[in-house]
């Protein structure tokens, strides 16, 4: 996919009144809302280090779906509800039950309990590190995934979300209507819907 073939759909569907100031950054909510979608879904093994409670979530990772420690589920917490399992958990140790992410800007997540033991080595006998090979110790996250180039069948649905955001803005152009239609047909295609 390309920036610029969106930027052409965008632009012909809008009836060239779109700006180019506001489309460049509806393209971008547009990409950062779509990475949190399950469109593209990867997994992951995260190296556990033993007294080390806190972790990067990696930059490709754009919503976590599940994570697991040592093939237990790990669950997530909000943050305001941790204090009403334990006042001190954060400095409770043993195997992880819950994560939490401490702000969504920080890219960081905590496990809680904190891990005592560090994770057995990333060698993968059987050539299975998410079945008979998995680490133990270790966590494992199913997430979506941030594309920095999506495939080409995305191209129109991703310009149809921005001309919905184009139409939807305050302006002299502005037709909720039109703007609503082209946000059904994208929802259509990435959802995979058969109708309205």
């Amino acid at each position: 996919m390309s920036k610029a073939i969106v930027e052409s759909l965008v632009s012909d569907m809008a009836l060239t009144q779109n700006e180019a100031g506001t489309t460049e950054s509806f393209y971008q909510n547009t990409m950062k809302e779509l990475s949190l979608k399950p469109l593209f879904t990867d997994v992951r093994l995260i190296e556990i280090t033993a007294e080390t409670s806190q972790y990067t979530i990696p930059d490709d990772v754009g919503l976590i779906l599940e994570m697991f420690y040592d093939s237990e589920i790990v669950f997530r917490e909000p943050l305001s509800s941790m204090s009403v399992h334990n006042r001190n958990w954060k400095d409770l140790k043993g195997p992880p039950e819950f994560y939490v992410v401490e702000s969504e800007t920080s890219k960081q997540f905590r496990l809680v309990p904190e891990p005592q033991i560090s994770s057995k080595d990333f060698a993968f006998l059987l050539g299975e590190p998410l079945g008979r090979d998995f680490p133990e110790y270790s966590v494992g996250l199913i997430h979506t995934k941030v594309q920095n180039e999506n495939p080409d069948w995305m191209d129109l649905p991703i310009a149809l979300k921005v001309v919905s955001k184009e139409f939807q803005k305050e302006s002299k152009y502005q037709d909720p209507d039109f703007a609503e239609v082209c946000n059904q047909l994208a929802d259509m295609v990435l959802n995979g819907q058969r109708t309205l």
